[in-house]
């Protein structure tokens, strides 16, 4: 599966679909995209707007199958760490921890 994308979208949904289903990755080395492509365990990850560098990852999938299966393989397992749980546990520690920084500030600015 390949998504040449360089938006800031976060975790593209599409590319947790396509590890869901069991498939090699190639995604842009950007935030969000890293969160499920490990480079060299799941897939490739290419610089953005690098055409070359996306065809000759494209490439370089599609010549070894051993290579493309341990990738689908490590696709399943890397899915799974994008469980309900884990993911609503990270969200609250981010809002967790910018309330702890917005209560310091005021008690800083009150002294």
């Amino acid at each position: 599966f390949v998504l040449p994308t360089y938006y800031r979208e976060g975790v593209p949904r599409v590319l947790l679909e396509a590890s869901a289903i069991g498939l090699g990755l190639i995604a842009t080395d950007m935030p969000g995209c890293r969160d499920v492509v490990e480079d060299e365990y799941n897939g490739k990850l290419v610089n953005p707007k690098d055409p070359k560098d996306l065809s000759s990852k494209m490439i370089y999938m599609a010549e070894d199958r051993d290579r493309l299966k341990k990738y689908k393989i490590n696709s399943r397992i890397k899915v799974l760490e994008f469980t309900l749980e884990r993911v609503s546990k990270a969200y609250a520690d981010i809002y967790k921890s910018i309330f702890k920084r917005r209560v310091e500030d005021v008690e800083s600015s009150a002294i």
